[in-house]
């Protein structure tokens, strides 16, 4: 997948926006609420600071927090050269994102989530009662989900490289 875009937006941006966009695919959902807004995506000493309106506190799909916030920030780790991200609500650090996740402080990549995830799938299609077109579609949307949200690369000539 390409995707072009103006070198006036900073990649970081660029991430975020994708990742608020959501999947092409509408039988997922994305990570991140549609109706909060942006504030703004800075970058200081390898910190990403990315600040919501805030919306992003409400979630729109049964989605666990920890997939939310670690879409955010493994996708911009992965994706960019900042090693941590700050996010914020309305400018405030001090946040505790539904109710289990503390965002007072930078967050580091954390790969474990997709290492569960991909194990609880594998323990479910042992299950004799598991439906196998299901267990298709559901490692099929970690794999979409690992390729798109956590592993983005882009590179500096106006597209991105899944």
């Amino acid at each position: 997948v390409q995707v072009k875009y103006s070198t006036n937006t900073s990649k970081e941006k660029l991430i975020v926006e994708k990742l608020m966009h959501g999947p092409q695919d509408e039988s997922v959902h994305p990570t991140i609420s549609s109706t909060c807004t942006l504030l703004s995506v800075t970058v200081k000493d390898n910190i990403c600071y990315v600040n919501f309106d805030s919306e992003f506190l409400a979630s729109a799909h049964d989605i666990k927090p920890e997939i939310t916030i670690y879409s955010i920030v493994n996708s911009l780790i992965e994706g960019t050269a900042v090693n941590r991200v700050q996010i914020m609500v309305n400018g405030e650090k001090n946040v505790l994102y539904m109710n289990t996740i503390d965002l007072s402080q930078p967050l580091q990549q954390d790969l474990d989530l997709i290492q569960h995830v991909q194990k609880t799938l594998l323990s479910f299609s042992d299950s004799d009662s598991f439906n196998s077109t299901c267990f298709g579609r559901m490692v099929s949307n970690i794999q979409r989900f690992e390729t798109i949200l956590f592993r983005t690369k882009l590179s500096g000539k106006r597209k991105c490289n899944n």
